[in-house]
């Protein structure tokens, strides 16, 4: 009897040690629905910083005074809440073209490879 394996397991070596970390992956394909919400997502949002701004300038406007003073203020309001939403729409149908563009052309060229550290 072995005094290091003292129930007469079957020893097993080691797995070796690999020496690179990670994993290489490519994205072959992007959900072209997917991708038309995300980037709709990101410019309503960035509509909704324009707006914002528009409607400051807006207000300044007003301070400042002059004949239309209340038309800047009802502007301003109005672009503050449409261009949310136009921007939405502009993203996605930008995020929906550029899907099915990179689609098309990872088909042709493999995908974008991307190293996975873990």
């Amino acid at each position: 009897m072995d005094p290091n394996n003292p129930y007469n397991a079957p020893s097993q070596s080691a797995p070796p040690i690999r020496q690179a970390i990670g994993n290489t992956v490519a994205i072959k394909r992007i959900d072209i629905v997917s991708a038309g919400t995300m980037t709709g997502a990101m410019y309503a949002f960035i509509g909704l910083l324009v707006g914002g701004v528009m409607l400051v300038i807006a207000l300044l406007g007003t301070a400042i005074g002059g004949d239309l003073a209340s038309g800047g203020i009802v502007g301003g309001i109005v672009i503050f809440v449409v261009a949310p939403f136009g921007y939405g729409i502009a993203g996605f149908i930008g995020g929906l073209i550029g899907a099915v563009i990179y689609n098309v052309a990872a088909r042709m060229t493999g995908g974008i490879r991307i190293d996975l550290d873990g």
